[in-house]
């Protein structure tokens, strides 16, 4: 039960919960796949393979868990798709979510993009539950700087509507090739949630990233160090109420750029 409940309490995020900090969602050279969720458009400008896995124990609560494994990887000239699954469990509770993504360029300035997202949920005791979530997203980018609007339907089977409608409005700016920052901004039929974060890459290496979301309250961070191909990360999240989720990320890419 307490697991339901915080699932709804926090349902408004739903969209940033499979993101971190270090999502880069309206951003090339700090990009990874976990921005498919939320500006699949973002795609389009990246040509390099990325495989990212994080691990992160929710809030401390005894037996819980939730890992995810995401990638991306251009597959023809100005088109890269993106795929990930992630899980949340606990021993009678299990959540199950895949999404599937592309983002394709059309000239210099505009990319579009689009994805489907699937949530499988079980409980003890209670029937699954299966939801959907269909999104497409167009952006613009002129001097490193990404305006971008997606729009998007999900479905809920505990409520008696079959879909309701979102928009998500947001910009990033990369104001040198090592600092990015970003906002935006998601309206849907839950709580509206405010979203900004911030990256930096210190010593062309260390990777410090931290973002802010609203509905309720909830700050991210990760701190990633670039090795050869690999970046090894420590994230969490923290909730006044709840506390943090501490985690830890792995990201690979063969060609991998110190300023990523």
């Amino acid at each position: 039960m307490l697991l339901w409940l915080l699932c709804a309490g926090l349902q408004a995020q739903d969209l940033f919960d499979r993101s971190s900090a270090a999502a880069g969602a309206w951003s090339h050279n700090f990009l990874n796949p976990e921005a498919a969720l939320i500006n699949p458009a973002a795609l389009a400008a990246e040509a390099d393979l990325v495989l990212r896995i994080v691990t992160t124990k929710p809030y401390m609560i005894p037996g819980l868990s939730a890992s995810r494994i995401s990638a991306l990887s251009s597959i023809m000239k100005n088109i890269s798709i993106a795929a990930g699954i992630s899980n949340l469990a606990n021993p009678d509770f299990r959540e199950m979510k895949f999404y599937l993504a592309s983002g394709r360029k059309l000239g210099e300035d505009y990319c579009v993009g689009i994805s489907l997202d699937v949530l499988n949920s079980k409980a003890r005791g209670y029937a699954g539950l299966k939801n959907y979530r269909a999104l497409a997203s167009v952006a613009r980018n002129v001097n490193a700087l990404q305006t971008a609007i997606s729009v998007f339907f999900e479905s809920d089977e505990t409520k008696s509507s079959n879909f309701y409608p979102g928009v998500i409005a947001g910009i990033g700016k990369e104001w040198a090739p090592s600092f990015y920052t970003d906002l935006a901004l998601i309206i849907s039929e839950r709580t509206p949630v405010v979203n900004t974060s911030l990256q930096y890459m210190a010593m062309s290496k260390l990777l410090l990233a931290i973002r802010v979301i609203s509905s309720p309250m909830r700050l991210d961070f990760e701190s990633g160090w670039i090795y050869q191909k690999l970046r090894l990360s420590v994230l969490g999240a923290w909730h006044p109420q709840l506390g943090w989720s501490p985690g830890f990320a792995l990201q690979y890419s063969p060609a991998i750029k110190e300023l990523r």
